[in-house]
């Protein structure tokens, strides 16, 4: 069982799994840590595999793909987000979600299950889990993926940035953390890089970040995608600065005091 929550600010603490059986109402208890109230409104997005990570559409007929968190109409939705009453925001707490479906007892599924070593994974989706921090922005962070984001090793974030208009003198990635209580944790060049260059860029990082686009300016409308991937160094002053791990991050784009754009999310740093 997998519940996809990697940089969220919502955590699985603990999964049960009952009735595991062909024929049978297979029941899922997710309890799970809110950290932050939000006013996403996600859906929960269903899927199974072998162990070996093959998809099973043979039965998506049995298992809802999609289960709203917030407003559900349907049984299954209803049951799903009786803990905090089917509405969004979801104030911080602990809750337990519950999932059950019946898998069907029948020839093709037991040739579709196989040996029965499946893997169920669900993921909470919410297309605004990137929240815009400026209105009217000429650029725009549409989806950012983060990964190995643990002390010690190199962590990648991959985004894709929409362009609106031609833009960019002299443009500057701000990168800037808080806590989800809202303290705002200072610039420390040793630990993270706080800014970079994104045209005309020198160093190593900031080369391969504006690759996309050339690392020119102006930069022409249009949607790229930049790669930033820097080291988080293991030491006893990075562990004091991330604290538990759970941060916010903040980007911005600023050209000579001018934010073109600007985005938050939640982040999970392994110490």
């Amino acid at each position: 069982m997998r519940w996809m929550t990697d940089n969220s600010i919502v955590q699985a603490e603990e999964v049960t799994i009952k009735n595991a059986r062909l024929g049978h109402l297979v029941r899922i208890d997710v309890k799970s840590r809110v950290y932050k109230t939000t006013t996403l409104e996600p859906v929960a997005e269903i899927s199974v595999a072998t162990s070996s990570g093959t998809p099973l559409p043979c039965v998506y007929s049995a298992i809802p793909k999609q289960l709203k968190t917030c407003g559900g109409d349907t049984l299954a939705e209803k049951i799903l987000t009786s803990e905090w009453g089917n509405q969004c925001p979801v104030e911080p707490g602990l809750y337990t979600a519950h999932i059950a479906f019946k898998l069907p007892d029948s020839p093709e599924a037991r040739s579709c299950v196989g040996d029965g070593h499946l893997v169920v994974t669900v993921k909470l989706v919410d297309e605004d889990q990137i929240l815009e921090c400026v209105k009217n922005a000429s650029v725009q962070i549409v989806n950012v993926t983060i990964s190995n984001a643990k002390l010690g090793r190199k962590i990648k974030f991959v985004a894709t940035v929409y362009v609106k208009t031609t833009v960019g003198k002299n443009p500057v990635l701000q990168l800037s953390f808080s806590r989800f209580d809202g303290t705002n944790l200072p610039c420390v060049d040793e630990i993270v890089p706080c800014n970079l260059n994104l045209c005309n860029g020198t160093t190593r990082i900031e080369k391969r970040l504006n690759k996309d686009w050339g690392n020119t300016c102006p930069v022409q409308r249009g949607t790229y995608t930049g790669e930033l991937e820097f080291r988080l160094p293991r030491t006893s002053e990075a562990k004091e600065y991330f604290g538990d791990g759970k941060l916010q991050v903040t980007v911005k784009i600023v050209d000579n005091g001018q934010i073109l754009g600007c985005a938050q999310y939640p982040l999970q740093i392994d110490v």
